[in-house]
């Protein structure tokens, strides 16, 4: 068998596998005897079957398997052979032809291998850890997000302004006769009438007070109640009498007890703690990323694509699934997904590069995940959700979720490892 490996692009090999027809013709003998000890034919006893009766029979059959078998074969002995580590799912190029027992056999294969990483010191890189502590406008901030949760709608003395709501009496006119009057109408000011145009409506409402009116062109749809006027231009009459908007309450005690504190002061210093915890694990990401960018920049290596085309699907379908949750229209998934795209295969890209930095860490600094690791974690799990750690582990074996747990088990290892290892000093 010879063997020629040629480049297929960053990452990738095509292997050109040709097999001698002394060989061919061994493995082709090998499957009419194999196929010859299962058949029954009627005057043969099994095993005894004549070569030309079994390809008169099942000669179609018998090349297809052993051509199959053969590649599958010979593939393997080249893997090993030439020490190659593949991942994903390598692309066999044969022609269809049926196989021919005369002369040699060929066909290439395009492979995408495993990238050798190689990791320098940690300990040489400097980093600053920027400050967590939250400030007096963050902690305001988290505050009145919490108002908003209570906030309400309530009738205000005050003109009208973005994200208000207004009780109107609305009359439709053409050439001055009016032709309907609704009363008592609640819209908002920022979604035009139908038939109105959206940024005149907009800025004619802003401003307005109760008791004011404002009249604009309409242009009746082909739905309005009075056929004569459909197509045609008129005005549209509104009289402002309420002006409606979105209150939050005051932050205070009662508020406090609303989100079942036991005081506004508890309330402040949770919200200070939160953000701090927020503040800090976004810090943490931020350093661990400035290691891997400067691991990788030192030895760079080539990204394996089809990993990262992988994961970047499997993001895009946890991105629309959330979509879907929410009702959004087919039209408007196809275009936020196309908007954020680009971002997404960068963060894909670096997700599976620093996937193989983490685990050339683990493996030159010998941080392996142990029995005892994973039971500590599972009893976590079983705590935190008030079951057994028997349980626990039956569901995790259950879904095959064990060697995904054992990954983030040694992620966290390295991460460890590298806050301890890397100079990091406080702001």
């Amino acid at each position: 068998m010879k063997v020629d490996i040629q480049e297929a692009g960053p990452g990738r090999k095509r292997l050109e596998i040709t097999i001698t027809n002394e060989r061919l013709q061994a493995h082709v003998d090998k499957v009419y005897k194999s196929t010859g000890e299962q058949v029954q034919i009627k005057g043969f006893r099994p095993g005894h079957v004549p070569k030309n009766v079994l390809r008169k029979r099942f000669g179609e059959q018998i090349l297809a398997e052993a051509k199959e078998s053969l590649i599958n074969e010979t593939f393997q002995e080249a893997m090993k052979a030439n020490e190659l580590q593949v991942i994903g799912q390598p692309k066999l190029n044969v022609d269809d032809d049926p196989l021919a027992e005369d002369g040699d056999f060929s066909y290439s294969v395009e492979l995408e291998l495993r990238p050798e990483v190689k990791v320098g010191s940690v300990k040489d890189i400097k980093l600053m850890r920027r400050a967590t502590d939250p400030t007096d406008e963050e902690v305001e901030q988290a505050m009145h997000g919490f108002a908003q949760e209570k906030r309400k709608l309530q009738s205000v003395d005050d003109e009208l302004k973005e994200g208000d709501f207004a009780k109107v009496d609305m009359a439709y006119r053409l050439d001055g006769a009016e032709l309907v009057k609704k009363e008592g109408l609640q819209i908002s000011a920022a979604i035009p009438v139908r038939g109105c145009d959206a940024e005149e409506f907009k800025e004619k409402l802003k401003g307005q007070t109760p008791g004011s009116s404002v009249v604009m062109p309409i242009e009746f749809p082909d739905t309005f109640e009075t056929e004569e006027a459909r197509g045609k231009t008129g005005e549209l009459d509104l009289t402002v009498h309420e002006v409606v908007r979105f209150v939050e309450p005051p932050i205070d005690e009662e508020l406090a007890k609303a989100f079942e504190f036991d005081s506004l002061e508890a309330m402040r210093t949770r919200v200070h703690e939160r953000i701090h915890e927020q503040k800090t694990a976004s810090e943490e990401d931020r350093l661990f990323g400035e290691i891997m960018d400067q691991l990788y920049a030192e030895n760079p290596f080539d990204v394996p694509e089809g990993l990262v085309g992988d994961e970047v699907a499997h993001r895009i379908e946890g991105f629309k699934k959330e979509m879907q949750q929410r009702g959004m229209s087919e039209e408007e998934m196809k275009r936020q997904v196309d908007q954020g795209r680009a971002e997404v295969e960068e963060s894909a890209r670096t997700g599976v590069r620093n996937m193989f930095l983490v685990e050339a860490l683990a493996s030159k600094e010998k941080l392996f995940v142990t029995e005892s690791d994973v039971d500590t974690a599972l009893k976590q799990v079983a705590t935190e959700n008030e079951t057994t750690l028997i349980e626990v582990r039956k569901y995790f074996e259950e879904k095959n979720m064990l060697p995904e747990l054992r990954m983030d088990l040694r992620h966290r290892k390295v991460r460890d490892f590298l806050k301890e290892a890397a100079q990091i000093t406080d702001e």
